[in-house]
Order: structure tokens, then C-alpha cells, then sequence
């Protein structure tokens, strides 16, 4: 059964009790969504998903966009970007990107509602990525 555990009073809830790579019902696809609204910040842990299938659990919020950066997309789920150093190793460093502030994909004329990441490997310092309520920032 699923269980949503809110993290905090501004933004975050824990998601367990899903298995994102299958089919789910029209329930559960609805509850999945008002979450996302209510906390803003959705995390689904131990899931083992393929690009297809990480790409078909972001489609329960609604449609993907592609990845403009042909060199980031998968060729067969191009709504997909791979985000890694490890096919980048020719100086000897890693490639590191995004280490500063930044949104994802707010250049759009409509940007996405969302963004998803499925973390395949994590350094063992560094790599942290940071959330902020936007609408908590605007009503304050």
C-alpha cells in the first residue's frame, strides 16, 4: 500500500509503497499528483527503473519534454538526459557540470511543471542537488 510521509513544512514528502516500474491505477496516479502539488518535492526511494520506464513514471504528471542537447539525450527515450562524468574521463577529471545555481529547462516559453532525477551513481562527496518552494519564496 502506498504511503506518503510529508519531510518537512515547506516542501517534501517520501513515497513508498509504489513500484514506478509498472502500470499503476487511475487512483493511485491521482494521489501521485495532488502529492506532487501539495509538497512540491517528491521522493521515491529503491526503485530500479530503465530509461523507458523512468521516462514512462514522469509521463503520470503529464507530457515530457525533450532534451534540446543532443549529446545529453538517450537516442531511443530522448525525453531522458544523462547526466554523467564517467564517458568523460579523456583529461583525467571528471566532466563537472551544473555546479552553480541554476533551473532546469526555464528558457521554454512553457517551462515544465517538474523536474525527475534517477540517481544510477553518486559521488561519495559533492553532487548534491538542492530544492527550493518557489511559492513559498513568492508569498513571502
Amino acid at each position: 500500500m502506498m504511503e506518503i510521509e510529508r519531510q518537512s513544512e515547506l516542501m517534501g514528502a517520501t513515497v513508498s509503497g509504489i513500484d514506478l516500474s509498472g502500470p499503476l491505477d487511475k487512483a493511485t496516479c491521482q494521489s501521485l499528483k495532488t502529492a506532487l502539488l501539495t509538497h512540491h518535492l517528491l521522493c521515491f526511494r529503491g526503485q530500479s527503473l530503465t530509461p523507458l520506464q523512468f521516462a514512462d513514471a514522469g509521463r503520470l504528471f503529464g507530457k515530457l519534454q525533450v532534451q534540446l542537447l543532443s549529446d545529453y539525450r538517450l537516442p531511443d527515450v530522448q525525453e531522458v538526459t544523462v547526466i554523467s562524468n564517467y564517458n568523460k574521463m579523456t583529461t583525467g577529471k571528471p566532466h563537472v557540470r551544473a555546479t552553480n545555481w541554476h533551473t532546469d529547462d526555464s528558457y521554454f516559453a512553457q517551462p515544465a511543471m517538474a523536474t525527475m532525477l534517477l540517481a544510477k551513481a553518486l559521488p561519495t562527496k559533492g553532487g548534491r542537488t538542492e530544492f527550493i518552494n518557489t511559492h513559498a519564496v513568492f508569498d513571502a
